[in-house]
Order: structure tokens, then sequence, then C-alpha cells
């Protein structure tokens, strides 16, 4: 007749899956807070270069906002041609190349800044379909180019160690050539009549390259030297065609 006699109630423990959700959901926060929190530069795309994510670390290096990441490519912000060719094909056809890739590419940031970036990518599949990249990067900038200072100065050294108006040279504690420069070796033809010889083999005697008074009078010279003590002295010989020579000798 219609009319209400009573209610059926259902229940389920669902205990352990609200605990497997918050664990979830706490794991996911551990994690976002270690990505975003990372020093790292970390970025992912889809296969068309769009943004979908990027860390702290990142917006902080390049500048960029979110808002400014939503109307540009990943392409877009590297400065040479050929790594944003590279970078378009490694996206658009990801079947043809390594999952994963190292690569290092100058970066543009949001003032115009080049900043160089080293790191690895790799591509997220789905099914077999691969649906985003993601990248761990790092700014090398700074060691780039203290790596182009150092060689800088390691080619002005070499030219100056080359050069021929100065003679230079360099010994072990046995007193034998270990180096020299275009300047020094023309001063020992000149003076001995010889061209000096790299003596790196400590079982050969140093007679065979010099005779033992030549080395009895660098032996007392670098004996202090071998010290601590820098020394300057003049030497005044005669070369092989009895013409005066005169050096002046900073050890």
């Amino acid at each position: 007749d219609g009319k209400t006699i009573g209610s059926m109630g259902v229940s389920r423990d669902v205990t352990q899956a609200k605990r497997d959700q918050e664990a979830l959901r706490a794991s996911e926060e551990r994690f976002r807070d270690l990505v975003d929190n990372a020093t790292d530069l970390i970025h992912s795309t889809d296969m068309d270069g769009n943004f979908l994510f990027v860390n702290n670390a990142w917006k902080r290096t390049l500048g960029y906002s979110d808002a400014d990441l939503a109307s540009i490519r990943l392409m877009d912000i590297l400065s040479d041609g050929n790594v944003r060719e590279s970078a378009l094909n490694w996206l658009t056809t990801p079947e043809a190349n390594p999952e994963t890739q190292t690569w290092s590419a100058w970066f543009l940031t949001k003032d115009k800044r080049r900043i160089l970036l080293e790191g690895t990518s790799n591509v997220r599949k789905e099914n077999g379909v691969a649906i985003a990249s993601r990248s761990i990067m790092r700014d090398i900038t700074a060691a780039h180019a203290a790596q182009e200072q150092l060689l800088k100065h390691t080619e002005k050294e070499k030219a100056l160690f080359q050069a021929s108006e100065h003679m230079f040279w360099t010994v072990d504690h046995r007193i034998a050539l270990t180096s020299f420069n275009q300047g020094y070796k023309d001063m020992i033809e000149r003076l001995h009549g010889s061209t000096p010889v790299i003596n790196m083999d400590k079982n050969t005697p140093r007679e065979l390259f010099a005779s033992k008074e030549y080395h009895d009078f660098w032996q007392a010279k670098y004996a202090d030297v071998f010290k601590g003590n820098a020394a300057r002295f003049e030497t005044d010989l005669l070369d092989r065609n009895g013409e005066r020579v005169c050096n002046e000798i900073y050890l």
C-alpha cells in the first residue's frame, strides 16, 4: 500500500582504502616538495614542446612565470638553431631516437641572457606511445666560463713559454730536463753544439745528456732552489764561434 516500513543500510570497511589514499597523497606531496625544492632544474613537456611542469629552481634560473610558460615552447627558449632542430626532432620522432638523452644547450632567460644547461632527458610513455618528456638539468654557465678563462690563460702561458726571446725550462730533482722552449733549445745549441733532450727515464745517467762539470755547476745552483730559495745569477760564456754570450738567469 506504499507505506514506509523501514530502511536498509549497506556498509563496507574502507579503513585500509583511506589509509592507502592518505599514504599516496602524502607520498605525492613529499615527491612534489622534493622536486620543487631540488637544486637541479626540472621540466616536463608534451611531445610538441609545450611545458607541462617546471620546478622552482627552473623558474628562478630562467625567470619565466607560469603565465609565461603557457604561451611558449621549449624550442622558443633554446638559443641555438641546431639545438632547436635537434630538440624538435627528438620530441616529434621519439621512435627514431634514444628514449634517454644526455645533452647541453644554451637557454634564453626571460631577460634575454644566455645560460648553459646540461642534463638528461627521457620520454614517458603510456601504452607504448610517447606522451611527454622529462628533463633534469643543471646550470653550468659559471663552470663553462671558468673553463674558457682557464683555456685562455693556458694558451697565453703556452705562447709565453714558447717565445724565443726568452729561455724557459723545467727540471726535476735530478736536474734532468722535463720541458723547454725554443729559446732554450737555440741557446744550448749555440753554446754546446747539441740539442737538449728530455730525460724522463730515471734510470738513465745524466752524463749521457751533458758533461759531469755541467751538471755539477747546476747542482750547486739548484741546491738552495730546491729548499725554497729563489736564485738569480749571470753566466758569461763563449759560444762555439768564440763569441761572448751573457745570460741573466732566475731560478
